[in-house]
């Protein structure tokens, strides 16, 4: 049984306003882990801010979250698809 809370969290690069979207559980930290560069997806858009995150159930169901969400364009995400509330650590 997974004892690890899980985020489902949505990032909007600073530099050329694409998102990013993706799971984790620890959002400031694999925030930090974008903006060094260390994410070979998301690379091109650092510096990111991360403009939405939701806590979820479990890892499997932040999987199916991001599974979902990474379907929608870009235009998508920014008008319809809001979690449903933002989660600071």
């Amino acid at each position: 049984m997974n004892t690890f809370n899980y985020f489902v969290y949505i990032l909007k690069s600073l530099r050329n306003n694409s998102f990013y979207v993706g799971y984790t559980p620890n959002p400031s930290q694999r925030l930090a882990f974008h903006n060094q560069g260390r994410c070979k997806y998301s690379l091109e858009g650092v510096p990111w801010e991360i403009i939405e995150s939701q806590k979820v159930s479990s890892r499997r169901e932040a999987i199916r979250q991001v599974k979902h969400m990474r379907t929608l364009n870009q235009e998508e995400l920014q008008k319809g698809l809001k979690l449903e509330k933002k989660v600071t650590e």
